[in-house]
Parts: structure tokens; sequence; C-alpha cells
């Protein structure tokens, strides 16, 4: 009787890996969107020209199309160690002229904004200057306070950059007069520009395991979010041609 209850057991398991085995391809092929299970993925994002780790949690949703399957990609990823790294970048000394312009930036802050990432701090400046060979002289200085906002822009289908745009410039007292005469609004806008841009979500793509890397993901979409208490985080959206192999292997 043992034997008996033992061997009907296992032919019922059997019977349901089967069936399993039969229903994963037919929900698969069916017309509606189908989700397959991806684990997450290790990636970096450059900040100041370093790598910062991030971790990747792809979504794959896939539709028939043709001969294969035509998916949308979903990454999200928590970005709070690039939010510090970038605030840090952006504070200290930018600009040294022993008899020019001494240009630093502090209290710093980056924090997600409408997709981008909005940058406020504190500029101060100082104008020196060298006449008749002798020593330095401080003839001006003042602090500005200032505002940006960087949005993410897709160049090609892999890379992304940040679009810089200068929201904010306002002079301290008597440095207010002298905002035309020493161009601030530009001098702010090129050095904001030039920290933020060096500092982009690349390896987006890249970051992909290479089963799925190689059917060339295309973004079409990156924005960053509010992951609470503006902790930074990232979500993209791109799209990927699959063959149904591919998926009905459900390979990583």
């Amino acid at each position: 009787m043992e034997r008996s209850l033992s061997i009907h057991r296992t032919r019922s398991l059997m019977l349901g890996a089967l069936i399993g085995l039969l229903v994963w391809p037919a929900s698969i092929l069916a017309s509606t969107p189908q989700k397959v299970p991806m684990e997450p993925v290790s990636g970096q994002v450059m900040v100041d020209g370093k790598p910062v780790p991030v971790r990747f949690v792809p979504t794959l949703t896939v539709t028939p199309e043709g001969k294969g399957m035509r998916g949308t990609l979903v990454l999200d990823a928590d970005m709070g160690a690039v939010q510090e790294r970038l605030t840090e970048s952006l504070g200290g000394t930018k600009q040294y002229d022993e008899c020019g312009q001494r240009v630093s930036l502090s209290e710093m802050r980056v924090v997600p904004l409408d997709g981008g990432l909005g940058v406020t701090g504190v500029m101060q400046l100082e104008q020196w200057a060298c006449l008749f060979g002798k020593a330095p002289r401080l003839l001006l200085s003042g602090t500005v306070d200032i505002g940006a906002a960087a949005t993410p822009v897709i160049e090609g289908t892999e890379r992304v950059r940040l679009e810089v745009r200068i929201t904010r410039a306002e002079p301290r007292g008597n440095l207010g007069k002298l905002t035309r005469i020493f161009n601030l609004e530009q001098l702010l806008s090129d050095l904001i520009e030039k920290e933020i841009r060096k500092s982009a979500p690349e390896g987006l793509v890249a970051s992909l395991p290479d089963s799925l890397k190689r059917h060339r993901v295309a973004l079409e979409q990156v924005a960053f979010t509010d992951r609470g208490q503006g902790r930074l985080g990232l979500h993209a959206e791109g799209s990927v041609h699959l063959p149904l192999g591919w998926v009905l292997g459900a390979r990583r």
C-alpha cells in the first residue's frame, strides 16, 4: 500500500511539472503582455569621472511580434550613494586665480525635482588684482545664492547626459550691483554645468546581463525619482526585441 501511494505521488508531481512546462510557453505565446522574471543586476554610475556602484532592479514585459518577442524593459534603482557623491563633488574651490577671480561653492544640496535634479547652494566670489608687481590685493568679495536644474537627456539609444539650466543667481548685498560687470550668471552657468556634466547616469545598458544586452536595448525614457524624504532614485524604460528561444529559456 505504501509503495502504491509513493508511486502515485511521484506520478502526480511529474504530471504537475509537465503541466507547468506547457503552461509557461502557452502564456508567453498569448497576445497579452507577460512578465519574464529577472534578477537584480549590479552596475555603476559615473560621478566626477569616478564609478559609484548601483543595484538595478529590472522588469521585462514581452509580447509576441513576428518570429520573436517585443519587450519593454524597466530599470529602477536607489541612487542615494550617487546623490551623496554628487553633492560632495559640487562643493569646494572651483576656480583660483591669484590675480583674478577665485570661486568656491558651499552648502550644496542635490534633490530629485520634476524628473531631474534640483541643485542649490552658495557661491563665494572674490576678485583679486596684482598691481605694479605687488602682492595680490582683494578688490571685491561677495556671496551668491545659486540654483540649477539638471534634466537627463538620452543620446542615441544607450547614453544619457545631464542638461543644465540655471534657475537662480541672487547676489547678496553690494555684490548685486556688480552682477552685470562680472557676468555672474554666465560664470555660474559655466561652473555648475562643467561640474554636473562630469556626472551622468551612464552605464544603464552596460549594466544589463550580456544575454539581454546583446539584443540592443534602446533607452526611451530616463527620469530621476524621489524614493522618500528627498532620497534620489532612477527610473528608466527601454525597448528590446528578443528571439522566442530567449524568452522560453527565461535566460538572465
